[in-house]
């Protein structure tokens, strides 16, 4: 039985221009990768408690950062979506008020920005992989080696700690450098989706959401400017066309 649960991680992370945040961690087994609609599910809870999110998946958790002043509310939210033994209610989204790309609201200091959230594709191909934490002292040679020599510049790679796993995401010849006998591997190849502006604080859910409703299932990837939404490569075309119909301006290539 995987494990479930949620913690609230200790330290305090200052992050520029936003202030003070603490992060929660919220394990649901490396299966929901798979699940369309979870992320959705876990955001809405936030959007409407009106708490602004910065999203990181992994491979067998979500990372979910927010004001330290919020923190505790964030968490009492989250635990009241679950039900009696640990799984997340999943649904259709219930926002009160829809948030878009084709007309974001703008609100002083919230970081909303005016105009159409960017959509661009910038790899696919992409694999996800998990490794114990503990297991890293030995890896340390071959994960810098994914890091720093086996990819190219314009190649795509993103790693992720808690506190018992590494997540890595990258092209699948880079990631090939780690033994296989110590690494866990999601199944799928997947496409990378860049998400710029015009979202704000809703950028989760919004996107989150218009994939849920066409069950699409995704991997979130927050960055201090732009974000990053996973998908499964055989999905690539039809989410590109959600984002469209959510009003975004949407680039074809790569």
């Amino acid at each position: 039985m995987e494990k479930r649960g949620l913690a609230i991680l200790s330290q305090t992370l200052t992050l520029e221009v936003l202030g003070p945040y603490g992060a929660l961690l919220v394990y649901e087994g490396a299966s929901a990768i798979d699940q369309a609609g979870y992320i959705q599910s876990m955001t809405t809870i936030l959007i409407e408690a009106n708490i602004n999110i910065i999203y990181s998946s992994t491979f067998t958790s979500d990372l979910i950062l927010c004001p330290q002043s919020q923190l505790q509310e964030a968490y009492d939210h989250i635990i009241s979506g679950f039900d009696d033994v640990g799984h997340l209610r999943l649904g259709n989204s219930h926002v009160k008020e829809a948030y878009t790309g084709l007309a974001p609201k703008v609100e002083d200091g919230t970081g909303i920005l005016q105009g159409p959230a960017v959509v661009s594709p910038v790899a696919n191909g992409l694999r996800i992989v998990s490794v114990k934490r503990s297991t890293m002292e030995s890896l340390m040679h071959a994960i810098c080696r994914v890091l720093f020599f086996d990819n190219a510049p314009t190649d795509f790679i993103s790693v992720t700690m808690t506190d018992d796993e590494v997540s890595l995401v990258g092209f699948k010849s880079a990631l090939s450098t780690l033994p296989a006998d110590i690494i866990e591997e999601n199944s799928r190849s997947w496409s990378a989706l860049q998400l710029t502006a015009g979202f704000g604080s809703s950028m989760v859910w919004s996107a989150s959401d218009c994939l849920a409703r066409a069950n699409i299932s995704i991997y979130y990837l927050s960055s201090s400017h732009d974000d990053y939404i996973l998908i499964p490569e055989g999905n690539r075309v039809d989410a590109l066309h959600c984002f469209e119909n959510l009003g975004c301006n949407v680039s074809i290539s790569p």
